[in-house]
Protein backbone atom coordinates (compact mmCIF):
# COMPACT_ATOMS: atom_id res chain seq x y z
CA UNK A 1 0.00 0.00 0.00
CA UNK A 2 1.13 3.52 -0.83
CA UNK A 3 0.95 6.70 1.20
CA UNK A 4 -1.42 9.48 0.14
CA UNK A 5 -0.78 13.22 0.30
CA UNK A 6 -4.15 14.99 0.15
CA UNK A 7 -4.33 18.77 -0.36
CA UNK A 8 -7.53 20.51 0.78
CA UNK A 9 -8.65 24.07 1.41
CA UNK A 10 -9.70 23.63 5.04
CA UNK A 11 -10.72 19.99 5.62
CA UNK A 12 -10.74 18.47 8.25
CA UNK A 13 -11.95 21.77 9.75
CA UNK A 14 -15.48 21.16 11.06
CA UNK A 15 -18.08 22.08 8.44
CA UNK A 16 -15.62 22.46 5.56
CA UNK A 17 -15.47 20.30 2.40
CA UNK A 18 -17.98 17.98 4.01
CA UNK A 19 -17.92 15.35 1.25
CA UNK A 20 -14.47 14.42 2.47
CA UNK A 21 -15.99 13.34 5.80
CA UNK A 22 -17.52 10.38 3.96
CA UNK A 23 -14.57 9.87 1.59
CA UNK A 24 -11.74 9.91 4.13
CA UNK A 25 -12.46 6.52 5.79
CA UNK A 26 -12.15 4.83 2.39
CA UNK A 27 -8.93 6.66 1.57
CA UNK A 28 -7.55 5.48 4.91
CA UNK A 29 -8.64 1.94 4.00
CA UNK A 30 -6.71 1.77 0.71
CA UNK A 31 -3.60 3.78 1.70
CA UNK A 32 -1.00 3.01 4.34
CA UNK A 33 -0.98 6.59 5.60
CA UNK A 34 -2.93 9.69 4.58
CA UNK A 35 -1.29 13.06 5.20
CA UNK A 36 -3.61 16.06 4.74
CA UNK A 37 -2.08 19.44 3.87
CA UNK A 38 -4.54 22.31 4.37
CA UNK A 39 -4.15 25.55 2.44
CA UNK A 40 -5.90 27.51 5.19
CA UNK A 41 -5.28 27.35 8.94
CA UNK A 42 -7.72 25.18 10.88
CA UNK A 43 -8.78 25.42 14.51
CA UNK A 44 -11.42 22.81 15.23
CA UNK A 45 -11.03 19.66 13.19
CA UNK A 46 -13.26 16.61 13.15
CA UNK A 47 -12.24 13.18 14.38
CA UNK A 48 -10.06 11.40 11.81
CA UNK A 49 -8.90 7.78 11.34
CA UNK A 50 -5.78 6.60 13.17
CA UNK A 51 -3.61 6.47 10.04
CA UNK A 52 -4.50 10.03 9.01
CA UNK A 53 -2.46 13.09 10.03
CA UNK A 54 -2.71 16.82 9.28
CA UNK A 55 0.07 19.28 8.39
CA UNK A 56 -0.26 23.07 8.48
CA UNK A 57 2.95 23.94 6.57
CA UNK A 58 1.00 25.32 3.58
CA UNK A 59 -1.05 27.67 5.74
CA UNK A 60 2.00 29.33 7.29
CA UNK A 61 2.96 32.79 5.97
CA UNK A 62 5.39 32.93 3.05
CA UNK A 63 8.00 35.69 3.38
CA UNK A 64 9.55 37.79 0.60
CA UNK A 65 12.89 36.23 1.48
CA UNK A 66 11.57 32.72 0.91
CA UNK A 67 10.15 33.79 -2.46
CA UNK A 68 13.49 35.35 -3.46
CA UNK A 69 15.46 32.19 -2.65
CA UNK A 70 12.94 30.02 -4.45
CA UNK A 71 13.22 32.21 -7.58
CA UNK A 72 17.03 32.16 -7.39
CA UNK A 73 17.25 28.37 -7.47
CA UNK A 74 14.14 27.54 -9.53
CA UNK A 75 13.95 30.27 -12.17
CA UNK A 76 13.58 27.80 -15.06
CA UNK A 77 10.43 26.24 -13.51
CA UNK A 78 8.98 29.68 -12.89
CA UNK A 79 9.68 30.69 -16.48
CA UNK A 80 7.87 27.58 -17.79
CA UNK A 81 4.79 28.34 -15.71
CA UNK A 82 4.69 32.04 -16.59
CA UNK A 83 5.07 31.23 -20.28
CA UNK A 84 1.94 29.03 -20.15
CA UNK A 85 -0.15 31.51 -18.20
CA UNK A 86 0.20 35.25 -17.73
CA UNK A 87 -1.71 36.82 -14.86
CA UNK A 88 -1.56 40.15 -13.06
CA UNK A 89 0.45 39.56 -9.90
CA UNK A 90 1.15 36.08 -11.19
CA UNK A 91 4.85 35.98 -10.33
CA UNK A 92 4.31 36.65 -6.63
CA UNK A 93 1.52 34.06 -6.45
CA UNK A 94 3.58 31.47 -8.31
CA UNK A 95 6.55 32.04 -6.00
CA UNK A 96 4.26 31.45 -3.03
CA UNK A 97 3.21 28.12 -4.56
CA UNK A 98 6.87 27.34 -5.18
CA UNK A 99 7.79 27.89 -1.53
CA UNK A 100 4.89 25.67 -0.51
CA UNK A 101 6.09 22.96 -2.90
CA UNK A 102 9.55 23.19 -1.29
CA UNK A 103 7.97 22.74 2.13
CA UNK A 104 6.27 19.59 0.85
CA UNK A 105 9.57 18.40 -0.63
CA UNK A 106 11.29 18.88 2.74
CA UNK A 107 8.47 17.00 4.49
CA UNK A 108 8.89 14.03 2.15
CA UNK A 109 12.65 13.98 2.74
CA UNK A 110 12.20 14.20 6.51
CA UNK A 111 9.69 11.33 6.52
CA UNK A 112 11.82 9.34 4.02
CA UNK A 113 8.88 8.92 1.63
CA UNK A 114 10.01 7.83 -1.84
CA UNK A 115 8.43 9.21 -5.00
CA UNK A 116 7.10 5.79 -6.02
CA UNK A 117 5.62 5.16 -2.56
CA UNK A 118 3.17 8.06 -2.55
CA UNK A 119 0.24 9.40 -4.56
CA UNK A 120 -0.57 13.13 -4.48
CA UNK A 121 -4.25 14.14 -4.60
CA UNK A 122 -5.54 17.72 -4.82
CA UNK A 123 -9.21 17.85 -3.87
CA UNK A 124 -9.68 20.91 -6.10
CA UNK A 125 -8.15 21.65 -9.49
CA UNK A 126 -6.67 24.91 -8.28
CA UNK A 127 -3.92 26.02 -5.90
CA UNK A 128 -3.11 22.50 -4.68
CA UNK A 129 -2.65 21.28 -8.25
CA UNK A 130 -0.30 24.18 -9.02
CA UNK A 131 1.81 23.37 -5.96
CA UNK A 132 2.05 19.73 -7.05
CA UNK A 133 2.99 20.76 -10.59
CA UNK A 134 5.95 22.72 -9.20
CA UNK A 135 6.90 19.78 -6.98
CA UNK A 136 6.95 17.61 -10.10
CA UNK A 137 9.65 19.84 -11.59
CA UNK A 138 11.93 18.43 -8.90
CA UNK A 139 10.42 14.98 -8.52
CA UNK A 140 9.45 14.03 -12.05
CA UNK A 141 8.46 10.47 -11.14
CA UNK A 142 5.60 11.43 -8.85
CA UNK A 143 1.95 10.83 -9.78
CA UNK A 144 -0.57 13.47 -8.92
CA UNK A 145 -4.32 13.62 -9.51
CA UNK A 146 -7.14 16.04 -8.84
CA UNK A 147 -10.90 16.14 -8.65
CA UNK A 148 -12.69 18.87 -10.63
CA UNK A 149 -15.98 20.22 -9.26
CA UNK A 150 -17.47 23.52 -10.44
CA UNK A 151 -15.64 26.71 -9.52
CA UNK A 152 -12.39 25.02 -10.56
CA UNK A 153 -13.81 24.02 -13.94
CA UNK A 154 -16.33 26.33 -15.64
CA UNK A 155 -14.52 29.33 -17.11
CA UNK A 156 -17.72 31.26 -17.90
CA UNK A 157 -18.27 31.82 -14.19
CA UNK A 158 -15.00 33.73 -13.93
CA UNK A 159 -14.57 36.75 -16.26
CA UNK A 160 -10.85 36.94 -15.45
CA UNK A 161 -10.29 33.26 -16.18
CA UNK A 162 -9.65 30.27 -14.00
CA UNK A 163 -7.29 30.80 -11.06
CA UNK A 164 -3.94 29.48 -9.97
CA UNK A 165 -1.88 28.60 -13.05
CA UNK A 166 -4.47 26.19 -14.36
CA UNK A 167 -2.76 25.42 -17.68
CA UNK A 168 0.57 24.84 -15.99
CA UNK A 169 -1.00 22.38 -13.55
CA UNK A 170 -2.64 20.56 -16.47
CA UNK A 171 0.73 20.22 -18.18
CA UNK A 172 2.00 18.12 -15.24
CA UNK A 173 -1.06 16.30 -13.88
CA UNK A 174 -1.56 12.55 -14.37
CA UNK A 175 -5.35 12.10 -14.00
CA UNK A 176 -8.42 14.31 -13.51
CA UNK A 177 -11.61 12.98 -11.89
CA UNK A 178 -14.83 14.92 -12.50
CA UNK A 179 -17.88 14.88 -10.24
CA UNK A 180 -20.21 14.93 -13.26
CA UNK A 181 -20.35 13.75 -16.87
CA UNK A 182 -21.16 17.31 -17.88
CA UNK A 183 -17.96 18.53 -16.25
CA UNK A 184 -15.88 15.94 -18.08
CA UNK A 185 -17.37 16.80 -21.48
CA UNK A 186 -16.97 20.52 -20.83
CA UNK A 187 -13.32 20.01 -19.92
CA UNK A 188 -12.67 17.73 -22.91
CA UNK A 189 -13.99 20.41 -25.27
CA UNK A 190 -11.94 23.16 -23.63
CA UNK A 191 -8.59 21.47 -23.06
CA UNK A 192 -6.82 19.27 -25.59
CA UNK A 193 -4.54 17.28 -23.30
CA UNK A 194 -3.63 13.62 -23.46
CA UNK A 195 -4.32 12.36 -19.95
CA UNK A 196 -7.00 10.05 -18.51
CA UNK A 197 -10.26 11.89 -17.76
CA UNK A 198 -12.68 10.01 -15.54
CA UNK A 199 -16.04 10.62 -13.84
CA UNK A 200 -16.01 9.84 -10.12
CA UNK A 201 -19.37 10.86 -8.68
CA UNK A 202 -19.56 12.13 -5.15
CA UNK A 203 -22.32 10.73 -2.99
CA UNK A 204 -24.28 11.14 0.20
CA UNK A 205 -24.83 9.09 3.31
CA UNK A 206 -27.79 6.73 3.51
CA UNK A 207 -30.30 8.00 6.09
CA UNK A 208 -33.15 5.84 4.80
CA UNK A 209 -36.46 6.64 3.16
CA UNK A 210 -38.46 9.75 4.02
CA UNK A 211 -42.25 9.81 4.54
CA UNK A 212 -44.16 8.62 1.46
CA UNK A 213 -47.53 10.25 2.17
CA UNK A 214 -48.72 13.60 3.49
CA UNK A 215 -51.79 15.82 3.53
CA UNK A 216 -50.32 19.19 2.53
CA UNK A 217 -48.53 20.52 -0.54
CA UNK A 218 -45.02 21.02 0.83
CA UNK A 219 -42.23 22.65 -1.18
CA UNK A 220 -38.64 22.44 0.07
CA UNK A 221 -35.52 24.34 -0.96
CA UNK A 222 -32.00 24.44 0.40
CA UNK A 223 -29.44 27.04 -0.65
CA UNK A 224 -27.88 30.37 0.14
CA UNK A 225 -30.32 33.21 -0.47
CA UNK A 226 -28.31 34.96 -3.16
CA UNK A 227 -29.08 36.14 -6.74
CA UNK A 228 -27.59 32.98 -8.30
CA UNK A 229 -30.19 30.79 -6.58
CA UNK A 230 -33.18 32.88 -7.80
CA UNK A 231 -35.44 32.19 -4.82
CA UNK A 232 -37.37 35.34 -5.76
CA UNK A 233 -38.43 33.49 -8.95
CA UNK A 234 -39.83 30.66 -6.85
CA UNK A 235 -41.54 33.12 -4.48
CA UNK A 236 -43.26 34.81 -7.43
CA UNK A 237 -44.28 31.41 -8.78
CA UNK A 238 -45.87 30.44 -5.46
CA UNK A 239 -48.07 33.55 -5.69
CA UNK A 240 -49.50 32.10 -8.91
CA UNK A 241 -50.10 28.62 -7.45
CA UNK A 242 -53.80 27.64 -7.36
CA UNK A 243 -53.56 25.29 -4.38
CA UNK A 244 -55.52 26.32 -1.29
CA UNK A 245 -52.52 25.90 0.95
CA UNK A 246 -48.79 25.62 0.20
CA UNK A 247 -46.08 25.26 2.83
CA UNK A 248 -42.59 26.38 1.78
CA UNK A 249 -39.65 25.17 3.89
CA UNK A 250 -36.27 26.75 3.16
CA UNK A 251 -32.94 25.86 4.76
CA UNK A 252 -30.16 28.38 4.28
CA UNK A 253 -29.59 32.09 4.70
CA UNK A 254 -28.30 35.08 2.78
CA UNK A 255 -28.59 38.79 1.97
CA UNK A 256 -31.80 38.48 -0.08
CA UNK A 257 -33.84 36.81 2.66
CA UNK A 258 -36.03 39.85 3.44
CA UNK A 259 -36.59 40.57 -0.25
CA UNK A 260 -37.74 37.00 -0.92
CA UNK A 261 -39.99 36.82 2.15
CA UNK A 262 -41.59 40.18 1.33
CA UNK A 263 -42.90 38.72 -1.95
CA UNK A 264 -44.98 36.05 -0.20
CA UNK A 265 -45.63 37.64 3.22
CA UNK A 266 -49.25 38.64 2.56
CA UNK A 267 -50.19 35.74 0.31
CA UNK A 268 -52.95 33.88 2.21
CA UNK A 269 -52.39 30.43 0.72
CA UNK A 270 -48.58 30.36 1.19
CA UNK A 271 -47.02 29.54 4.57
CA UNK A 272 -43.27 30.15 4.77
CA UNK A 273 -40.91 28.39 7.18
CA UNK A 274 -37.39 29.77 6.72
CA UNK A 275 -35.15 27.79 9.06
CA UNK A 276 -31.89 29.69 8.48
CA UNK A 277 -28.50 28.01 8.45
CA UNK A 278 -28.82 24.47 9.79
CA UNK A 279 -26.13 21.83 10.36
CA UNK A 280 -26.24 19.02 7.80
CA UNK A 281 -27.29 16.50 10.47
CA UNK A 282 -30.33 18.66 11.29
CA UNK A 283 -31.24 19.00 7.62
CA UNK A 284 -31.08 15.24 7.08
CA UNK A 285 -33.27 14.69 10.14
CA UNK A 286 -35.82 17.14 8.70
CA UNK A 287 -35.99 15.23 5.40
CA UNK A 288 -36.27 11.95 7.27
CA UNK A 289 -39.21 13.02 9.45
CA UNK A 290 -41.21 15.42 7.27
CA UNK A 291 -43.26 14.73 4.14
CA UNK A 292 -42.16 16.88 1.19
CA UNK A 293 -44.20 17.05 -2.03
CA UNK A 294 -41.42 18.52 -4.14
CA UNK A 295 -37.83 19.69 -3.74
CA UNK A 296 -37.14 22.70 -5.97
CA UNK A 297 -33.90 24.18 -7.33
CA UNK A 298 -34.18 27.11 -9.76
CA UNK A 299 -30.54 28.20 -9.79
CA UNK A 300 -29.26 30.14 -12.78
CA UNK A 301 -26.31 27.76 -12.94
CA UNK A 302 -24.96 24.74 -11.07
CA UNK A 303 -22.33 22.02 -11.29
CA UNK A 304 -24.13 18.95 -10.00
CA UNK A 305 -26.25 20.13 -7.06
CA UNK A 306 -25.61 18.37 -3.76
CA UNK A 307 -28.98 19.57 -2.49
CA UNK A 308 -30.78 17.55 -5.16
CA UNK A 309 -28.71 14.44 -4.44
CA UNK A 310 -29.52 14.68 -0.73
CA UNK A 311 -33.25 15.13 -1.36
CA UNK A 312 -33.41 12.21 -3.81
CA UNK A 313 -31.81 9.93 -1.22
CA UNK A 314 -35.02 10.26 0.82
CA UNK A 315 -37.23 9.55 -2.20
CA UNK A 316 -38.28 13.20 -2.57
CA UNK A 317 -39.36 14.20 -6.13
CA UNK A 318 -37.27 16.95 -7.73
CA UNK A 319 -37.96 20.00 -9.89
CA UNK A 320 -34.90 21.83 -11.20
CA UNK A 321 -33.63 24.10 -13.94
CA UNK A 322 -31.85 22.28 -16.76
CA UNK A 323 -28.33 23.59 -16.18
CA UNK A 324 -25.02 21.74 -16.57
CA UNK A 325 -24.89 18.49 -14.59
CA UNK A 326 -28.34 18.84 -12.97
CA UNK A 327 -29.90 16.37 -15.44
CA UNK A 328 -27.62 13.65 -14.03
CA UNK A 329 -29.66 13.59 -10.81
CA UNK A 330 -32.95 15.15 -12.00
CA UNK A 331 -34.08 12.56 -14.57
CA UNK A 332 -37.54 11.56 -15.84
CA UNK A 333 -37.51 8.95 -13.08
CA UNK A 334 -36.59 11.33 -10.25
CA UNK A 335 -38.16 14.65 -11.21
CA UNK A 336 -38.88 17.39 -13.73
CA UNK A 337 -36.38 19.57 -15.58
CA UNK A 338 -37.52 23.06 -16.57
CA UNK A 339 -35.93 25.61 -18.88
CA UNK A 340 -33.35 27.78 -17.15
CA UNK A 341 -35.12 30.90 -18.50
CA UNK A 342 -38.56 29.91 -17.19
CA UNK A 343 -40.83 32.68 -15.91
CA UNK A 344 -42.83 32.65 -12.68
CA UNK A 345 -46.20 31.78 -14.26
CA UNK A 346 -44.83 28.80 -16.18
CA UNK A 347 -42.87 27.68 -13.13
CA UNK A 348 -46.09 27.76 -11.09
CA UNK A 349 -47.79 25.47 -13.63
CA UNK A 350 -44.87 23.03 -13.58
CA UNK A 351 -44.92 22.93 -9.77
CA UNK A 352 -48.68 22.31 -9.71
CA UNK A 353 -48.38 19.33 -12.07
CA UNK A 354 -45.29 17.87 -10.40
CA UNK A 355 -46.62 18.26 -6.86
CA UNK A 356 -49.81 16.37 -7.72
CA UNK A 357 -48.10 13.56 -9.64
CA UNK A 358 -48.11 10.08 -8.13
CA UNK A 359 -44.34 9.64 -7.88
CA UNK A 360 -42.59 6.34 -7.39
CA UNK A 361 -40.61 7.53 -4.37
CA UNK A 362 -38.91 4.18 -3.89
CA UNK A 363 -37.80 4.41 -7.52
CA UNK A 364 -36.37 7.90 -6.89
CA UNK A 365 -34.40 6.59 -3.95
CA UNK A 366 -33.36 3.58 -6.03
CA UNK A 367 -31.87 5.87 -8.69
CA UNK A 368 -29.93 7.73 -5.99
CA UNK A 369 -28.72 4.42 -4.57
CA UNK A 370 -27.45 3.28 -7.98
CA UNK A 371 -25.64 6.50 -8.81
CA UNK A 372 -24.95 8.59 -5.70
CA UNK A 373 -24.68 6.30 -2.68
CA UNK A 374 -21.62 7.74 -0.93
CA UNK A 375 -20.39 4.50 0.59
CA UNK A 376 -20.30 2.80 -2.82
CA UNK A 377 -18.86 5.71 -4.82
CA UNK A 378 -16.13 6.64 -2.36
CA UNK A 379 -15.03 3.04 -1.90
CA UNK A 380 -14.73 2.54 -5.66
CA UNK A 381 -12.82 5.81 -6.10
CA UNK A 382 -10.38 5.13 -3.26
CA UNK A 383 -9.73 1.62 -4.56
CA UNK A 384 -9.01 2.89 -8.09
CA UNK A 385 -6.59 5.63 -7.05
CA UNK A 386 -4.95 3.25 -4.56
CA UNK A 387 -3.81 1.22 -7.56
CA UNK A 388 -2.23 4.14 -9.46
Amino acid sequence: MKNLVLITNSFPEKGKETFLIEELPFLSKYFKKVIIFTLKPIKNHIEIPANVSVSNVFSLDVSKGEKFWYLLFNWSSIFKALKLEKKNGGLSLLLKFGVQSDRLDSFLKEKKINDTDVLFYSYWLDEGAAILALLKEKRNKINFISRAHGYDLYEEDYPNGLPCFYNYALSKINNVYFISKNGKEYFRNKHKINIPLEVANLGTKDYGMGPIEGRDIVIATCSSIIPLKRLELLANALIEIKFNNVIWHHHGDGPLKKEVLDIVTNVPNVVTCFHGQVANEGLMEFYKKNYISLFVNVSRTEGLPVSLIEAASFGIPLLATDVRGTKEICTPKTGVLVDSNINAKDLAKQIEVAAMRDWDRKGIRGYWESHFLGEKNFDEFAKVIGEI
